[in-house]
Order: C-alpha cells, then sequence, then structure tokens
C-alpha cells in the first residue's frame, strides 16, 4: 500500500473515533440530564360562570328561579420522567360545586288570598239619564291587608284610618247618558254596614276625586276606600247589607234636574 493510501486511512480512523467519542460524551451527557429530572404536578383551578334554574315548592305550588353561580373545577397533571421521558397524566376529582341560591323577594300579599266580603249591583241607577252602577264591594280585615308587604300599606299610616277594623272598597262607574252636561258628588255620599255609618268625605283626599262636572257621553270611574272602626270583620254576617245615598244629579248651573229620587241602593255582600 502507498504511503499516501495510508495517511488517508489514518486519518479516517481518527475521524471516526473521535466522532464515537464525542457522540458517546454528549448522550450521556443527556442521558445523566433526564435522570436527574424529578417528578413534577402541575395544580390547574379554573372557576366558570353558570345560570341554573330551580323548581322551588311553594304555597302556590312551585316557584321557578333562576340564579347565577360559579362552578370551580380543579385539574392536576403529574408528570414523572420514565425511560424516553414519558409523561403521566393524573386527573383528581374536581369538589362539588358550591350554589348559593337566595330566597325569591316576598310577593306583596294580594288582597286575593284573603278572607273579604262582595257583593255589586247588577245594572246601574238611572236618574236623568246619569248613570250611578257600584260593581263591586269589598270588606277586608284592615290589619290584613295594610302589613308593610300587602296591598294596600299606605293607608296604614293615614290618620283618618286610625283604629279602622275593617278596610272598604267600592269600585264604581258614573256615566252620562243625557244631552246635556250634569253634575254630581260622589264623595259626598254616605255608606251604612252592620249598624255603622261612614261619610265617604272623610276620605275625598285619598281618593281619586271624580266629583263635579260631567259632559254627555262620558263616564268615570274609579276604586273608593273607606274604613269601619266599630265593626270587625268577623262580626259581619255571612250576608250583610251594603247600603249607599247620594244626592241626585244636578245641571250645570246647579239647579235639580226633573227628579225627586236620590241615588240609593243597598247590596248583599257574602264571603
Amino acid at each position: 500500500m502507498r504511503p499516501p493510501i495510508r495517511l488517508a486511512l489514518l486519518t479516517l480512523t481518527l475521524v471516526v473515533v473521535f466522532a464515537l467519542g464525542f457522540g458517546t460524551s454528549v448522550f450521556a451527557s443527556l442521558s445523566s440530564q433526564i435522570t436527574r429530572l424529578q417528578p413534577f404536578v402541575l395544580d390547574i383551578q379554573q372557576t366558570v360562570p353558570v345560570t341554573l334554574t330551580l323548581s322551588l315548592p311553594s304555597d302556590n305550588g312551585s316557584q321557578t328561579v333562576t340564579v347565577p353561580s360559579m362552578v370551580s373545577a380543579h385539574l392536576t397533571v403529574q408528570i414523572e420522567p420514565s425511560g424516553a421521558f414519558t409523561p403521566v397524566l393524573e386527573i383528581a376529582p374536581a369538589p362539588s360545586p358550591t350554589v348559593l341560591v337566595s330566597a325569591p323577594e316576598p310577593e306583596a300579599a294580594s288582597a286575593e288570598n284573603l278572607t273579604y266580603l262582595e257583593g255589586g249591583m247588577a245594572a246601574p241607577m238611572d236618574i236623568a239619564g246619569l248613570q250611578m252602577h257600584v260593581t263591586k264591594v269589598r270588606l277586608y280585615d284592615f290589619d290584613e291587608v295594610t302589613t308593610p308587604d300587602a296591598e294596600f300599606a299606605d293607608l296604614s299610616t293615614e290618620d283618618v284610618f286610625d283604629g279602622a277594623t275593617v278596610l272598604g272598597v267600592i269600585s264604581v262607574a258614573i256615566t252620562n247618558t243625557a244631552d246635556i252636561d250634569l253634575e254630581f258628588r260622589f264623595s259626598h255620599g254616605f255608606v251604612a254596614i252592620g249598624g255603622e255609618q261612614v261619610d265617604l268625605y272623610d276620605y275625598t283626599h285619598l281618593n281619586e276625586d271624580i266629583d263635579g262636572l260631567l259632559m254627555s257621553n262620558i263616564t268615570r270611574s274609579t276604586e273608593y276606600h273607606f274604613a269601619l272602626k266599630t265593626t270587625t270583620l268577623s262580626e259581619l254576617d255571612e250576608q250583610t247589607e251594603f247600603r249607599f245615598r247620594m244626592s241626585r244629579p244636578t245641571n250645570a248651573r246647579g239647579n235639580w234636574v226633573d227628579s225627586d229620587v236620590d241615588y240609593e241602593v243597598t247590596i248583599p255582600l257574602t264571603r
């Protein structure tokens, strides 16, 4: 073999030996780094907003309540180097979400759910074309319907209702069917129930004013509130009479129309 060829082979051999040695050193270094890795855990927590729809039992059946809430998710990931660095994942069970449900705001106590006496006129009473129609009368226990969350709570602070035992509500409509303008004074009427007489004028400032001039083919209506103070609702019979009296109408000049009869009606009230 000629000297140049031997020199080339020697050079190639040295290169291969150096490469193998360097590669082995690098591999050993990497292996040592891998073997030094310790298991570690990633702890991930996430809070997610949700909306819950719940059905809650109540005295009237059930109520559906929609409640905003937060649900927490908890994820634990454990990584353990093994052999060729194989990760191991473990998912920890999420803790049970805590749902805080606020009780729904209590609704105002409706007078429809309370004990009362009720009645009304089947047809209006007509004097000279002015029709007076008491469509409904109701009598309530005053304390029941004026509690802080009740329908008529605001009446409990009025001086005119001091000592009241029964709340009366008159639903009335006045219609002028005549060809001329007429005047009337509903608030100047009187009510008699269970041996007690009430002057409606005492309660004018708390009620809508429908008195005065009423033009032809016009109707006014309102609910008028008054009180009894010497009789309780429990003392009234199952059938009680509501008597109402109001003066007959006048023309626009204040003169009585052609009638000698005032409005006077008696309405039976039942529980």
